[in-house]
């Protein structure tokens, strides 16, 4: 039951309350199903680019994301000059960035966010938002990367709008 799941991580856990749910009868249907606009199409959405450095940074971000998923550890992490310096953990996305404030090099760097591999994106699909592009920003890092198709972006025009407003890139990218 609910306690052997709970029981899985965060992926088994969602997993078997589906299958509960569909057993009794109940159509799961994913958020962005019902409002297909909460997944931006692939772009830079805002008026920076990505820099060169940042896009070595995004690669380096896709193999730290897919073990991290794997793990089921998380969906996000921050990579700068080619390091991995910040992994999303059970604690959240919010807590990850706060914990940016006391890093010496204070500027730079890019945050990314992806689905697990394998994970069933009718349930806890990634989300960003304003206060993402917010704490991105207060953090200092250059910009928001995440995957097509796989993160939804609540609020699109003022999340746009924060992050041109703090002079960082939001970049939809191609997995």
């Amino acid at each position: 039951g609910i306690l052997a799941a709970l029981g899985k991580g965060d992926d088994g856990a969602l997993t078997s309350l589906l299958q509960m749910f569909e057993a009794e009868g109940f159509v799961i249907r994913a958020a962005h199903e019902l409002a297909p606009d909460l997944l931006p199409a692939a772009g830079v959405l805002t008026h920076r680019q990505p820099a060169a450095g940042d896009v070595e940074d995004a690669a380096r971000a896709d193999a730290a994301l897919e073990a991290i998923g794997v793990a089921d550890i998380g969906q996000a992490c921050v990579v700068r000059l080619g390091q991995v310096i910040a992994v999303e953990t059970s604690y959240g996305t919010d807590w990850m960035l706060e914990s940016l404030d006391r890093r010496p090099d204070r500027s730079g760097g890019i945050f990314a966010k992806a689905p697990k591999p394998g994970q069933d994106i009718r349930v806890d699909l990634p989300t960003i938002g304003p206060e993402t592009a917010t704490r991105v920003a207060e953090a200092g890092l250059g910009g928001i990367v995440i995957e097509a198709g796989g993160v939804m972006v609540l609020d699109r025009e003022e999340t746009v709008k924060t992050a041109d407003d703090s002079g960082t890139f939001l970049w939809v990218r191609q997995p």
